[in-house]
């Protein structure tokens, strides 16, 4: 072999070693990322009443009524999600058959809504449980917290019920949920 071959052999090994190195570092970076995320979405769903009692400044009264309130509240709710759960395993079932009944599908679709359906009425009596027993700055704050939760973003304002929102039809903000960013221009 002369000069030039072995130098171009040795280029393509140092090449393919530096993407490697590259992939390698990319791979470890994202799955670091996907780990907090991970972390930070399981402490937010461990712990919402700690998000509770910060943002809304609950004293200890208010705390223990609260605590009461959710632990009625998920008895009633637990029933419901596993529900769902099933009916999605069952809707999943029939999609992935080789001809699918679109009048399985339909009744399947129809009953996760009835579900979804009883899962919001028990939020919101949930919602109105506790905003009897917060003081009315404190019900300002469940109010945008309950904005968040649902996904309405605060530039909405009174077309989300709260008058201390900005009156904007702009409707560019961010909506952001467990950390997510979700930018609607987008979605157009």
């Amino acid at each position: 072999m002369n000069y030039f071959t072995k130098n171009r052999i040795l280029i393509w090994v140092v090449i393919a070693a530096f993407a490697i190195n590259i992939s390698a570092i990319v791979t470890i970076l994202y799955h670091v990322n996907k780990e907090k995320c991970r972390t930070e979405n399981a402490n937010f769903h461990n712990r919402p009443h700690d998000i509770f009692k910060k943002e809304l400044n609950l004293n200890a009264e208010q705390e223990t009524q609260f605590m009461e309130m959710k632990k009625a509240s998920r008895e009633e709710a637990q029933p419901i999600v596993i529900k769902i759960k099933e009916q999605r395993k069952e809707l999943m079932k029939v999609l992935f058959e080789k001809t699918p009944d679109t009048l399985k599908i339909a009744q399947i679709s129809n009953e996760i809504q009835q579900s979804q359906s009883l899962l919001l009425h028990l939020t919101i009596k949930h919602y109105l449980e506790l905003k009897k027993i917060l003081k009315v700055d404190q019900q300002e704050k469940l109010n945008l917290l309950y904005q968040d939760l649902f996904g309405c973003p605060k530039q909405m304002g009174k077309k989300c019920g709260n008058d201390n929102c900005k009156d904007d039809d702009s409707d560019q903000g961010m909506s952001h949920r467990h950390g997510q960013g979700h930018d609607k221009k987008n979605d157009l």
